[in-house]
Formats: structure tokens, sequence, C-alpha cells
């Protein structure tokens, strides 16, 4: 929705899942701490190992993401400064472990999208191959909602219509830009 308003949305995730692939060095990183099991034989990512990892062990998540992330923060950097160049007036990194992922850029703002447990579940349950005890599972692993509010300048709370959410993603936008305009 951000990225209707002309906001450029960079998905960390999906960064991470790429670089994972197409980055040498952070591959070598991976094989080496983890084995050859992070790849496929064809070099694919073995995305059942690697969420093992990540969803299995504290200590594993902590590992891969101080090994990734960095990777992941200085690709969006690059990506920010690009589009900064090109007059982009707002640059979003879509990032569910932000806090937990240790050191990364310094953001003008930081923007808590929040829903209640059920509907995340229930979202997710309609978007992945799932179970519900898995899903529970993994937002057992997650930070807080708390601490994503005390730390987030923004809070949408995604528990509505469509239509609700629509509105407050343009009040975001319109804050966003803002301090941009009074720069100008």
């Amino acid at each position: 929705m951000l990225e209707r308003h002309g906001a450029l949305i960079v998905n960390a995730d999906e960064s991470a899942k790429r670089l994972m692939v197409d980055d040498e060095s952070l591959r070598a990183q991976l094989v080496e701490r983890f084995g050859r099991d992070v790849y496929l034989p064809d070099g694919a990512l073995n995305k059942p190992f690697v969420s093992t990892l990540v969803f299995g062990s504290d200590a594993s998540r902590k590992e891969v993401n101080s090994i990734v992330h960095p990777k992941v923060y200085a690709a969006f950097s690059e990506q920010a400064l690009a589009a900064e160049r090109k007059g982009v007036p707002v640059i979003v990194l879509e990032s569910a472990v932000l806090f937990d992922a240790g050191e990364r850029p310094e953001f003008d703002a930081i923007v808590a999208v929040q829903a209640s447990e059920t509907s995340r579940i229930e979202r997710t349950l309609a978007r992945d191959q799932t179970t519900a005890d898995q899903v529970e599972q993994r937002i057992r692993r997650q930070l807080s909602d708390t601490l994503f509010a005390e730390r987030a300048h923004f809070v949408i709370v995604n528990d509505g219509t469509l239509d609700d959410l629509q509105e407050s993603v343009a009040v975001l936008y319109e804050a966003l830009v803002a301090p941009a305009s009074k720069k100008a």
C-alpha cells in the first residue's frame, strides 16, 4: 500500500533469500558454519533446513541472522541511496526481525504493524503450507508486540477492514513525507 503512494519497498526476507543464493561469500560462511545441507545439490537454498535452523533454536537463529543480515542491510543501504538520488520520497525496509538481527542502518522512522494473534495465525495458514502449531511456535519465538510498539515511531493495528488499513497507511505516508517536505 505504501508503494502505491510512491514509496520504494525492500523486503528483508526476500533479500536474505536472494543473497543466500547469489552472494558467494555469504554462501561460504553458511556452509562453513552449518554444513552443506544449507543448499540443495542444484545450489538452491534448502528452505526446510534453513527454516529448522531459524525456528528450531534461538542460538542458531541468532547465528544465521548475524551472518545474513549485515549483507541484507548493506544491500538495502545501496538501494536506498540510489532511490534517494532518484527522488523517491519514502524508502521502506520491511523486516520482521529488525530488532533481533543485530547492528542495522539508522532509520528515520520505524513502523510496527500489529494484529491479534488469531488474525496472524489465520492469515499465515491461508498463505503458507503450515500448521497452527507451527505458526504459534514461530510467534512465541518473535519479540513481543509491546517491545515493537515501544521502539516504533508509528504503530498500525491491522485487525480491521482493508479500507481501515488503507486509511491508516495513507495517514502514515503523509506523516513520513512531511519531514522531507519541510526540508525543501
